[in-house]
């Protein structure tokens, strides 16, 4: 049972070759790749989609799990990155340090407290001509779509993990 709990570890983003460049990923770093928490860092603005909701690479540095009576408390340290879409107005990516922690009540997998902390962002954009006077406000915005994707990713992974350990899958 222990086995289908570290599925609650993985609470983040879609090809294994996204590990740390030139490694192979570990298992941990897999989970989260197939968890494609990139996926909903884009949002509408002024009529546009923009995000960078493609995974470009992930390192995770540690993760525990701790279960104490009916309750579970999985964190996660490291780094992740996403780029923008093939399709994009401008291409561009953002990479920031992770640290992320959710608490989740086994017998109703109901999720407790998420925290997510982003630190040492870096952002580059590239806008095509007429469009560049307005990378200043895309940098700024951004980095305010990665949190709430990284809590998105990781209140529904919990969710689901729970749920499979419920039902002994």
């Amino acid at each position: 049972m222990w086995y289908r709990g570290l599925g609650l570890l993985v609470l983040f983003a879609a090809d294994p070759t996204l590990a740390q460049q030139g490694a192979h990923p570990t298992v941990l770093e897999g989970w989260v790749i197939n968890a494609n928490p990139c996926a909903s860092a884009s949002t509408e603005l002024m009529g546009m989609k923009i995000g960078v909701d493609r995974l470009r690479s992930v390192s995770v540095e540690k993760a525990s799990l701790v279960i104490e009576g009916d309750d579970m408390t999985a964190s996660l340290v490291g780094s992740l990155a996403c780029e923008t879409s093939a399709n994009a107005l401008g291409s561009g990516f953002i990479s920031a340090g992770i640290d992320a922690r959710v608490a989740i009540d086994l017998t109703t997998c109901t999720v407790g407290e998420t925290f997510i902390a982003v630190s040492d962002v870096v952002l580059e954009i590239d806008m095509p001509g007429s469009m560049s006077g307005m990378r200043e406000f895309f940098e700024e915005q951004l980095p305010l779509l990665l949190e709430p994707a990284l809590r998105t990713s990781i209140d529904n992974r919990a969710v689901m993990a729970c749920r499979q350990l419920n039902s002994g899958h």
